[in-house]
């Protein structure tokens, strides 16, 4: 089985949203975590393979460091990390 594809919707950090594409070739995921400077946070899912999490206006300014870990149904795991400044 080949292991999930996390893409970003659009530029991680570049306004309010994040949201992130996951395809995967058994169409169903075990898990979907991500953790914003290392404290998890929740992503909302459309029922499809689009998931998307609103900052909150608190986030301090600066880089930060957005890590999100999904694993399917055949135990593949993909982790990609991700940059960005608010």
């Amino acid at each position: 089985h080949v292991p999930p594809v996390i893409s970003p919707l659009y530029k991680p950090g570049a306004g309010k949203r994040l949201g992130f594409s996951v395809v995967d070739n058994t169409n169903e995921l075990e898990s979907f975590n991500a953790f914003l400077d290392g404290n998890w946070i929740l992503f909302t899912n459309d029922k499809g393979r689009n998931f998307y999490h609103t900052l909150s206006p608190n986030l301090e300014n600066g880089e930060h460091i957005l890590k999100i870990i999904v694993t399917d149904l055949s135990g593949n795991k993909t982790e990609k990390e991700y940059t960005f400044t608010k």
